[in-house]
């Protein structure tokens, strides 16, 4: 009930975030161009500036990995605070935790939104320097549903993948105490929350949710149409 509840509004959202996902892989309204004079001379250019920019973007705000640092370290502990904070960077190295910034930046940039996922390491008693693990979640099939307060908290989340052999939906969806994996309305698995908390973290590129070429999308239509045109010139002469 409450997942068929958050998806009806989570699909136009996911819609959304396809078409903008696939408009920077190249896939643009250019290649469907019809051209009614000289129909056998109809040349599809698409000048992905979309990528370029995204790719771009993400460079230059994740390209360095991010280390954090005690703020007034000297005041609350001195070096103790100093080496638990190289714990928590050394344990974001164990965790490959910025190939997962990368990828959550890349898709900020791409649909306005991104999600990570944190969970406890299952081998944390055999490896202690790798405390959690971390991934980031494709957002057309992640999402988070937030309380109606001025603070926005999160309630639950959940994120979901398709058999393709079957085409069954599976649910995992995660509340600060339980985990709940669902399938045609049927609760399949419940276990509890070792992270005490949702441990799926929406980020948003910014208060519109918007990707950074989604502005300028009509733009880069019509230089994908002009030089089409152009090329089209070039061989009708």
């Amino acid at each position: 009930g409450l997942i068929d509840r958050a998806l009806a509004v989570h699909a136009a959202n996911a819609a959304d975030a396809n078409y903008l996902h696939r408009y920077f892989l190249g896939e643009q309204p250019v290649l469907r161009r019809l051209k009614k004079v000289r129909p056998d001379i109809n040349n599809a250019i698409v000048e992905n500036r979309a990528y370029q920019i995204c790719k771009d973007r993400t460079d230059s705000l994740a390209g360095e990995p991010i280390t954090y640092s005690a703020h007034n370290a000297s005041k609350d502990g001195g070096e103790s605070v100093s080496s638990s904070v190289q714990l928590l960077n050394d344990a974001c190295v164990a965790a490959d935790k910025h190939a997962c910034d990368l990828e959550l930046v890349q898709w900020m940039n791409e649909v306005g939104v991104g999600y990570r996922l944190v969970m406890p390491a299952p081998t944390i008693a055999e490896d202690p320097s790798r405390p959690f693990v971390v991934a980031s979640l494709d957002p057309r099939s992640t999402f988070v549903v937030r309380s109606n307060s001025v603070f926005r908290e999160p309630l639950w989340a959940c994120t979901y993948v398709t058999d393709p052999e079957t085409h069954e939906v599976a649910y995992t969806a995660y509340t600060p105490d339980r985990v709940f994996v669902v399938s045609r309305g049927v609760v399949l698995s419940e276990d509890h929350n070792p992270l005490g908390a949702v441990p799926i973290v929406e980020y948003q590129a910014n208060p519109e949710r918007m990707g950074v070429f989604e502005a300028v999308i009509s733009l880069f239509d019509a230089i994908n149409e002009v030089e089409s045109n152009r090329v089209d010139g070039v061989a009708q002469l």
